[in-house]
């Protein structure tokens, strides 16, 4: 097993879908089409389901999971995720969520693939390191940091929980306002806005009828 990192979607989620329409021609009874789509960062809801299965171009035995999803000042979803990466050449790969939403918004994170095409418009690839997630920040990468937090959150998240998409810049606001709410009205008014921002984005994962589930590959 070894850990890999990168980006999920950015703060526009730019990608292209493909989906079947109806022919105009006689011999066919559809046509496929292209369509330009937006799944932005922003918009994935903070609470993930509690398992998300990583695979190969979304098909496939299941090859591992992600353990931790992070989105940053710069408006990027990154995940961290534990995988086989024995059946997988060198790369570059990238990741392509599996994705459920309604209307481009309140996205659910259902699965993650690896794949060396996605439809997710000028994301970077995915970093690997030689390792467990345990041991993986201690190996040099573009991801390192992202890894020693995804380490961290790991040993803090008990199994079954649901994954909480963690904003270290928002935190790290959170933390700063605490200790002034009490005596300055703007900290208090601030610091109840942001809590009230975090629990509506914690909105439970539905178990009713489904949104759009689409593949973002």
């Amino acid at each position: 097993m070894i850990t890999v990192a990168g980006c999920v979607a950015d703060e526009l989620g730019l990608a292209f879908t493909v989906e079947a329409v109806d022919s105009s021609h006689p011999g066919r009874s559809f046509d496929v089409r292209r369509r330009a789509r937006a799944y932005p960062a922003g918009e994935y809801l903070r609470a993930q389901p509690s398992t998300i299965p990583v695979d190969v171009n979304h098909e496939g035995p299941v090859i591992g999971q992600v353990a931790y999803l992070e989105r940053n000042g710069s408006g990027r979803l990154h995940a961290v995720a534990e995988i086989d990466a024995s059946g997988l050449d060198d790369g570059p790969w990238y990741y392509s969520p599996f994705i459920e939403h309604v209307e481009g918004r309140d996205i659910v994170l259902q699965a993650l693939s690896v794949t060396r095409t996605p439809a997710s418009i000028a994301l970077p690839p995915i970093s690997a390191f030689p390792a467990r997630l345990p041991d993986a920040g201690a190996y040099r990468g573009i991801h390192q940091d992202l890894v020693k937090r995804a380490a961290a959150y790991d040993r803090r998240r008990r199994s079954g929980e649901p994954h909480l998409i963690v904003d270290p810049d928002r935190e790290a606001r959170l933390n700063r306002l605490v200790g002034r709410r009490l005596d300055d009205p703007t900290a208090a008014l601030e610091y109840r806005m942001l809590v009230e921002e975090d629990t509506a984005r914690r909105r439970p994962i539905r178990h009713g009828p489904p949104g759009r589930v689409l593949r973002v590959s």
